[in-house]
């Protein structure tokens, strides 16, 4: 099972934090508190209830039947309730059916048609009044753009769905901070470190203050506000909120559960950026002792401990040359998409390609660097720390081999960083 997601998350956006709040201030217009109330409590009448059945009944038929394959029939049946539920006068149910639809959409792979299902949402009568599914449709639109790397588009929306779920709930409810952490994880995801750093520390202090230390939400933005400060080479704070999340995760959930399994592997991540090993491998051989437990028949889910294990040890062993098959099994840790984060094959790639480039074999080194790239790039985005990190070390290892090309990789990354 893959944990790259869960594991490491980023660069800039085109603003700070602040930025991006007086951005979306501008974009996002009024929200009527009391038009929010009276949305919330509005009820339909009592003679709609049959109505209200058949359109539902409708709109899960149409599932069913884009999910046995015949997308375009059930998509037209799904255009067909929704335009019968918009003639109802229950705007809180037409949404609820539009984020229904949507997500059925993007669960057969046609985000083309949830996209435009979106925008049509956002036409209809109901959405008007602005009943509370306005926010949750708002956001899952803006997830939709950003899960395909348009941020610039996403970020107005974010903003929208995060001024709703503060009117409908209030800034410091779990609605709105989860709708924020959305948001702090698409700027992340996107290369916006800086903003989702800030973004990821105001959810993580709001969460402890309005929700508690001991509430799960908590945890979730202390483990995601980690993950953004490893990212910016900040370990040593997120180490303190790494091991606060495993704390109150395996209170919570207990020892062995994916939760705490996370957290696990993110500390070892931490103890491994501050070059403390021993401690790194303590939380790796954890990791493993809680996936064996997890997947006792599934060896390749502790493979993924085993894997972090091995890289500790090649990357402990510093610049000394590597026996032909650690740098084999290293290669091997780097082809294995299926098994592996993308996170630790990049990481395997990078000290691979060294490893090659030691030995006289820069070609080797430089396909590895730019594998290493290509997996970032998919992974993440051209922008993201980790790409950025990987384009300098394609420049250095091109000085000894190509130095005109060096000093194109070079200038190329001076733009990257102050035109962006």
């Amino acid at each position: 099972m893959k944990l790259a997601g869960g594991f490491a998350r980023a660069r800039r956006a085109a603003a700070s934090f602040s930025i991006i709040l007086a951005f979306g201030a501008v974009l996002t217009g009024p929200i009527d508190n009391a038009a929010a109330q009276d949305a919330r409590t509005r009820r339909a009448p009592a003679q709609v209830a049959g109505s209200t059945q058949a359109i539902t009944a409708q709109i899960k038929n149409a599932i069913l039947v884009m999910r046995g394959g015949k997308i375009d029939a059930g998509h037209a049946q799904l255009i067909a309730a929704l335009d019968a539920a918009d003639r109802l006068d229950d705007a809180q149910f037409v949404m609820e059916q539009y984020y229904e639809a949507t997500a059925a959409l993007r669960a057969v792979k046609r985000d083309d048609l949830a996209e435009k299902l979106f925008v049509r949402a956002f036409q209809t009568k109901a959405s008007v009044q602005r009943p509370p599914g306005n926010a949750d449709v708002l956001l899952e639109y803006a997830i939709l753009l950003s899960d395909h790397a348009r941020i610039a588009e996403a970020v107005p929306l974010y903003m929208k769905g995060i001024a709703a779920f503060n009117a409908y709930w209030g800034e410091g409810s779990e609605e709105s901070l989860i709708a924020n952490d959305k948001l702090a994880v698409a700027l992340s995801t996107s290369g916006s470190a800086a903003s989702a750093t800030n973004l990821g520390r105001h959810n993580f202090e709001l969460s402890e203050k309005a929700l508690g230390p001991d509430h799960r939400t908590t945890w979730k933005l202390a483990n995601n506000y980690a993950d953004s400060l490893r990212e910016i080479g900040a370990p040593a704070k997120a180490l303190e909120l790494d091991l606060f999340a495993i704390e109150k995760r395996a209170k919570h959930y207990g020892e062995n559960h994916l939760n705490t399994l996370v957290s696990v592997n993110n500390t070892g991540q931490d103890f491994l950026a501050l070059g403390r090993f021993d401690d790194a491998r303590r939380y790796f051989r954890r990791h493993r002792a809680i996936a064996t437990a997890m997947a006792p028949k599934d060896p390749s889910f502790a493979g993924q401990a085993d894997a972090w294990l091995f890289y500790t040890d090649m990357l402990a062993a510093g610049d000394a040359a590597m026996p032909p098959a650690d740098l084999a099994r290293l290669e091997a840790i780097v082809a294995n998409e299926e098994n592996f984060a993308d996170f630790l094959r990049v990481k395997a790639a990078v000290l691979a390609a060294g490893q090659h480039e030691r030995r006289g074999e820069p070609e080797r080194g430089m396909r590895l660097r730019e594998t290493a790239l290509a997996i970032s790039t998919k992974a993440f985005t051209a922008q993201h720390p980790l790409s950025f990190e990987i384009k300098l070390g394609i420049a250095v290892a091109l000085i000894a081999t190509d130095p005109n090309r060096a000093v194109q990789n070079f200038t190329a990354l001076d733009r990257e960083m102050f035109d962006g």
